[in-house]
């Protein structure tokens, strides 16, 4: 069972050095954190191409303690611009929708 653990902390993204992390939750999750503040977003998993879709939506709040905080349109898309680039790294074609 420990091997399954360390298999899904690989999935992680490696850009703690530039302030953010970006983790694969369950299978429609992505986990964003920046700083002491994260969110979760919804990236779909889809049978055909792309791949995954990305919910703009769900770029809206991060989470307690900092939910009543507004995330700004500009750094809404900075987020998603940073979610769709862990896709990349990964060779996973997606879409934000």
């Amino acid at each position: 069972m420990k091997s399954l653990f360390s298999c899904f902390r690989t999935a992680a993204s490696k850009h703690d050095q530039q302030g953010y992390q970006v983790v694969s939750v369950g299978r429609d999750g992505l986990k964003y954190v920046e700083g002491d503040h994260e969110l979760l977003a919804q990236a779909e998993l889809q049978s055909g191409k792309p791949d995954r879709v990305i919910y703009a939506s769900t770029v809206r709040k991060w989470r307690a303690p900092y939910d009543q905080e507004t995330i700004s349109p500009e750094k809404q898309k900075e987020i998603i611009c940073r979610l769709e680039a862990y896709y990349t790294r990964q060779n996973v074609t997606c879409e934000v929708v």
